[in-house]
């Protein structure tokens, strides 16, 4: 991957040991939607400006608390590179969920090519009663306002609601669902080519993340060239109350 030049000073060889675990931090300084609010050798803290997300990665536990101590009191969402991290962040915090994933990355320049047999086009909010009955890993009110912001992609085969795709607020990649009428016949893989080639005409690096465990979404990343970073990454939400 080629490096940022935008990139604020030392963040460049702190990224450069694993810059595929990194790439949410990465994209999100690169295209100007990032501001860091603490960064060093040893690790970094990011707020991502669009999405109010707080994005952290961290070498060892000291530092690592140093960064989670900056944290708001009203954080409920984090990007967390370490699965330790995530832990420690969760203990001072009051958070309650973690996710754990594989991150995926596009890291080639040129399209992918596919057979286009689904109408795409972006979701429209009478969409959002199916989409919320069968996707259950976000929340009504999350789904309504990623399709209010233009974030979800429907496909049609005819008439008929194939299925959708679409990205989170920081850019990544993800709410792949095809109906159960039309698995197995190759439109998840046109769905994901089609946000990937999209994605990739706007500037930026297509990627996404696998929740530990889908071994079939995992499988459809790697055969469409995403590369599999080392390590794992972790969402981590939900506050006491």
């Amino acid at each position: 991957m080629e490096p940022a030049a935008t990139l604020p000073r030392g963040l460049e060889r702190y990224f450069s040991d694993d810059p595929l675990l990194h790439i949410e931090l990465i994209e999100s300084l690169r295209h100007g939607h990032g501001h860091v609010i603490d960064a060093g050798a040893r690790g970094v803290l990011i707020r991502h400006g669009r999405s109010g997300l707080y994005m952290l990665s961290a070498t060892d536990p000291a530092y690592g608390d140093h960064l989670v101590s900056q944290l708001p009191d009203d954080t409920r969402v984090l990007h967390v590179c370490q699965e330790w991290l995530a832990d420690l962040a969760m203990a001072k915090r009051g958070l309650l969920g973690k996710m754990t994933c594989h991150k995926l990355v596009y890291l080639k320049k040129t399209p992918l090519v596919y057979e286009p047999r689904l109408r795409i086009r972006r979701t429209v909010p009478e969409e959002a009663g199916a989409i919320i009955a069968h996707y259950d890993l976000y929340d009504p009110d999350g789904l309504r306002e990623t399709i209010r912001a233009g974030r979800l992609w429907s496909g049609y085969l005819g008439e008929q609601f194939v299925g959708f795709i679409g990205r989170h607020g920081e850019g990544s990649m993800g709410f792949l669902h095809v109906f159960e009428p039309y698995r197995q016949q190759g439109y998840a893989v046109e769905l994901e080519s089609f946000l990937t080639n999209l994605v990739l005409a706007r500037g930026e690096v297509p990627r996404g993340d696998v929740i530990v465990g889908n071994e079939a979404s995992l499988r459809l990343q790697k055969k469409l060239g995403f590369q599999e970073a080392s390590g794992l990454v972790c969402w981590v939400f939900g506050r006491e109350t």
